[in-house]
């Protein structure tokens, strides 16, 4: 389960911030700690049906909300990654994903 929902969330927080505040993928990359290339996948679509699905239930439920918050008020990797970790455990998304 995690390896659908952790990359779900971050391509979910990757297209808020390139689409709504105008991140660089390059720093959307370093808050998350992944690469570049990652975040260039995410929000160009190019991962399977079943993670955009997740993804785009993550959007329209602002379940990103306090990662992208995290990211914006410049806390640390260890806060984001903890932030990640909280929504994997959200009961909603669990259903909806499983």
């Amino acid at each position: 389960m995690m390896s659908l929902l952790i990359p779900s969330i971050r391509a979910s927080v990757a297209d808020e911030l390139y689409g709504k505040y105008n991140y660089k993928q390059d720093e959307i990359a370093k808050s998350l700690g992944i690469v570049q290339v990652a975040v260039s996948k995410y929000v160009n679509n190019k991962c399977s049906e079943r993670m955009k699905k997740v993804k785009d239930f993550i959007n329209a439920n602002k379940l990103n909300r306090d990662i992208i918050a995290a990211i914006m008020d410049n806390k640390g990797n260890a806060e984001i990654n903890m932030r990640i970790e909280e929504l994997c455990t959200n009961k909603k998304l669990l259903e909806f994903a499983s």
